[in-house]
């Protein structure tokens, strides 16, 4: 990997998706029953592109402030947001539209927080939606959502509070003894495995082992489980992931398309609403692509960016030999 590829690939990816972004300033992406997403899609994109390096900056800050606006102009009435307004809020589109506004000047309004709170259930976790009709499952804590909606609610309130407490409690008991998180609508343990080491990385309690072990057996094929996989390895920044970082990364660059974008994959569980534990269900419910690969390519780029920013890249003075680990031909694992 030469100095400059790893910037070109991001500045490519960011440029793909700003063209995908409409005059209104909103994303739309995906293709479920309930039609493409908007809010949620805008939401976990601008949240995503609000972490680039410099090097993205000028290109970015005039999508991100009109995403933003857009977003805000389309809170729904009860304060909240959702995969779309066809569908009322749920829990994760409204996490990530308070953890997008955050990141802009003039944050979310009061109103949300309240909203997303709405959403934790007795166990401490949040659940996607609230009780209503027949969604079962659907409204019971899920790993994956928890994470994200406790991270959006510590950008108000601080590590002590009851409800961030009872939250993060909730995600320690939800890990693996394999030390990761299941995902109830995602087609893989990496997402809700994401989103609960930045939860406990902010507020300094990461659990390294097993988790660095368990990750570190199998590298995902799928350009956004290895964005994924990638991230969290920036997250544990442990030693023994550095060489296997790099092996990723040169992998996503190789594989990034012409236009900018990566391949998408069905990754997008829509879980059965009798189905409590799909992580352990053969027939958990239908999986899903972005066909506009705007989600895919955000996350990979958002991925690319932050290993960039751990591991201070380019830095000739950044060598893999200091790590004394040799990678396997096999797999890329570093082994010592």
């Amino acid at each position: 990997m030469k100095d400059g590829d790893l910037r070109r690939a991001i500045y490519a990816g960011l440029e793909y998706i700003l063209g995908r972004q409409t005059s209104e300033g909103y994303w739309l992406d995906w293709s479920l029953p309930a039609g493409p997403s908007d809010m949620w899609t805008t939401a976990f994109v601008g949240y995503r592109l609000s972490f680039l390096g410099a090097s993205g900056r000028g290109l970015l800050d005039k999508a991100l402030r009109k995403a933003a606006r857009w977003l805000s102009h389309s809170m729904l009435s009860d304060g909240g947001w959702g995969y779309n307004s066809g569908v009322g809020a749920d829990a994760d589109s409204t996490a990530h539209s308070i953890l997008f506004l955050s990141r802009i000047p003039g944050s979310a309004p009061p109103a949300s927080y309240e909203r997303l709170l709405a959403f934790q259930c007795a166990d401490g976790g949040f659940a996607t939606f609230r009780p209503f009709g027949d969604n079962r499952s659907w409204s019971v804590s899920h790993p994956d959502v928890s994470a994200v909606a406790l991270l959006a609610l510590l950008t108000r309130l601080t590590r002590s509070d009851p409800a961030i407490e009872a939250g993060i409690q909730y995600s320690l008991r939800c890990r693996t003894a394999d030390g990761v998180w299941n995902s109830f609508w995602w087609d893989s343990s990496l997402y809700a495995t994401l989103a609960n080491l930045r939860l406990l990385n902010s507020v300094r309690a990461v659990p390294i082992e097993p988790t660095l072990r368990s990750l570190c057996t199998t590298i995902p094929e799928t350009p956004f489980w290895a964005a994924l996989f990638l991230e969290s390895l920036t997250i544990l920044r442990a030693l023994e992931s550095f060489l296997l970082c790099r092996h990723v990364v040169e992998r996503l660059i190789r594989d990034q398309a012409s236009n900018g974008s990566w391949i998408s994959t069905p990754t997008l569980r829509l879980t059965r609403r009798d189905c409590f534990e799909p992580w352990n269900s053969a027939d958990s419910g239908l999986l899903f692509a972005d066909p506009h690969r705007v989600f895919t390519t955000a996350a990979v780029i958002s991925a690319l960016s932050a290993f960039a920013n751990v591991q201070g890249y380019p830095d000739s003075t950044f060598q893999a030999r200091r790590w004394h680990l040799r990678a396997s031909p096999r797999t890329g694992v570093p082994s010592r």
